[in-house]
């Protein structure tokens, strides 16, 4: 059974776009995704007219310095190929404004490090450092430098500037974005928990962060040390801020199953399901597949299709069912093969146990297992002993006669797959079964091993 969470990436993923005040201008119809639609579109001079109202919009002066620079970043993104050498024959231009200028340093060492120039981004990055007074763009360049060393496998040079540097900026946004570069630190060299922590960091400063609380609850649950209750916590906590967050509400309903509270789970996949989260609508036909609901999860699934972008595990359920079904089949075959030799072997049994006409066998050394392996064979009373050796593994039957029925222990052995030395280089398990005696000079025996039946048949020669 498979049971998925949403990995949602959070808006402004890039930290140089982690501005608030950007975030408010970007409405469908307005100013500035006019400005970004014309760039897409590469329409460059509409652009470069849309920047000035774009500018108009922001009220904070360094917020529109970096504006200007950025535009040359963000036209060189969408292939305008004149962008990058205006943007350094402007910044070398600037001067008296050390502010402008880390802005273009910054944006320049962005397109340097796309380049797979890592000297030259790093140099530029550093620069724009030294240069700047403003908090927010040390905390986006000392995330950017961090960035390079880390993609170019300088691992302990990526940790340390932030380290360094985040006892010493003490404003609420700056710290939010160094703790969400550690997070990004840990997140590619793999410490879920780590990460997970500079997540819950970043959080003391700005504890309402739906996307935050996101990134945190969701790298607990995929922690080593088994942190699903911290994981709740924070989806409930989000949860509270933003009661329709639909995967929150899906992710949750993992965590509840993880957690083994598995009516909580389902009724967290089913709010999510009605906002049409497909993937919650997977986890319900999964957990309905589980269970042999086959037709109440189809009817899920195919709701879920026509949501908007069906999560790619919606399909992988509905060929689940198929592979389930014909799997079933399958099994079902293989049972039914098993139950009928034990039903024509049980027929005999009967027979065997309910008589009073004891059959007489002798014990001698004439006994054999498929006419070529000898049986020792030892009796007191009603109890019997067989045993045999089959090249280095050692065979024996303790059973109880009552009339002609066996009912049998077969000490079967088994090699051992650990550490083992001559004395214990099998071990035996023990397996009820049963036999009788079909004549004076034939028994037989079934037992199942393993899903197998194992049919033994002693003859005396």
């Amino acid at each position: 059974e498979t049971t998925n969470q949403e990995k949602v990436i959070p808006k402004g993923e890039s930290l140089e776009d982690d501005n608030e005040e950007l975030s408010e201008l970007e409405k469908d119809g307005n100013i500035f995704v006019q400005y970004h639609d014309a760039l897409s579109e590469k329409k460059f001079k509409k652009a470069s007219e849309l920047l000035d109202k774009v500018l108009d919009e922001i009220e904070n002066p360094n917020r529109k310095k970096e504006e200007v620079l950025r535009s040359y970043y963000l036209r060189h993104q969408y292939g305008d190929t004149s962008a990058f050498r205006e943007l350094e024959e402007f910044t070398d231009k600037i001067e008296n404004d050390n502010e402008k200028k880390s802005h273009g340093l910054f944006y320049l060492s962005l397109i340097y490090n796309q380049a797979n120039n890592y000297k030259k981004s790093v140099q530029l990055a550093t620069q724009a450092l030294e240069i700047t007074t403003d908090n927010q763009q040390k905390a986006f360049c000392i995330s950017r430098i961090s960035d390079y060393h880390l993609e170019n496998d300088n691992t302990k040079e990526s940790l340390e500037i932030i380290i360094k540097s985040i006892d010493n900026i003490n404003e609420k946004q700056p710290k939010v974005t160094l703790y969400r570069a550690l997070a990004n630190y840990y997140k590619k060299t793999e410490n879920k928990l780590l990460e997970s922590i500079a997540y819950q960091k970043a959080l003391e400063l700005t504890p309402n962060n739906t996307y935050l609380l996101f990134d945190a609850a969701y790298n607990f649950s995929e922690t080593e040390q088994d942190l699903k209750d911290l994981s709740l916590l924070f989806y409930k906590k989000l949860l509270g801020f933003d009661s329709k967050f639909q995967r929150a509400l899906n992710n949750i309903g993992v965590t509840y199953r993880n957690l083994g509270l598995e009516v909580k789970s389902t009724e967290q996949y089913k709010k999510a399901f009605e906002l049409k989260n497909s993937l919650a609508a997977s986890n319900i036909a999964n957990q309905l597949i589980h269970l042999g609901f086959v037709q109440e999860a189809e009817e899920y699934l195919k709701k879920a299709e026509e949501f908007e972008n069906p999560h790619e595990n919606v399909f992988k359920a509905t060929s689940l069912i198929k592979t389930k079904i014909n799997k079933e089949k399958e099994e079902e075959e293989k049972i039914l093969k098993k139950a009928n030799k034990k039903f024509r072997f049980f027929n005999h049994f009967g027979n065997a146990v309910f008589t009073s006409k004891k059959i007489d066998f002798k014990i001698s050394n004439q006994w054999y297992i498929d006419n070529d392996i000898p049986i020792t064979i030892s009796q007191n009373n009603n109890t019997i002993e067989f045993s045999w050796e089959n090249g280095e593994e050692k065979h024996s039957i303790n059973a109880v006669l009552t009339n002609n029925s066996i009912f049998a222990t077969y000490k079967i052995p088994k090699k051992n797959t650990y550490g083992y030395n001559e004395q214990n280089k099998y071990i035996h398990r023990d397996i009820k079964g049963f036999g009788y005696i079909n004549s004076s000079k034939e028994i037989r025996f079934i037992f199942e091993f393993e899903k197998e039946i194992i049919e033994l048949n002693f003859t005396e020669k």
